[in-house]
């Protein structure tokens, strides 16, 4: 895919939302209202900010396209690895590389429900103050 082209982007970041976007090749431009419904942080004339708290951007050209915000440039920025499937239309963003530091290093894990092989529901945090092991299985 090369070139301006204009179809739908979804991208997984806390929630998984979808939006109109230009594809400048392979990279997603969508537009300033839209980067906070994406990724929570607006595009201001002090850089990225979220709430009270503003990343400065030395180089705004990086970030801006005549279309819109360069979405993955903004992902970067935050340090928050983003994976991308032009042809599928779809952008996954990552917690930042500090989030991930902190709970590697913390040992914290998200809290999460799944079903046992009789179907009853146990959370993670069941068994808060022992040692866990979780296995995982893909057939494919």
């Amino acid at each position: 895919m090369t070139g301006l082209g204009r179809r739908p982007l979804t991208v997984i970041a806390e929630q998984a939302s979808t939006v109109e976007a230009v594809w400048d090749d392979q990279r997603p431009i969508v537009s300033p209202e839209a980067l906070g419904e994406l990724l929570g942080w607006e595009w201001r004339a002090e850089g990225l900010c979220r709430e009270t708290v503003c990343v400065p951007v030395a180089d705004r050209s990086h970030v801006e396209h005549d279309e819109g915000i360069d979405i993955l440039a903004v992902a970067e920025i935050l340090d928050r690895p983003a994976v991308i499937d032009a042809d599928a239309g779809l952008l996954v963003v990552g917690q930042p590389a500090g989030d991930r530091f902190e709970a590697l290093h913390g040992r914290r894990a998200p809290d999460f429900t799944l079903p046992d092989l009789t179907g009853a529901p146990h959370s993670f945090s069941d068994w808060a103050g022992r040692k866990r092991l979780l296995v995982a299985f893909a057939s494919w």
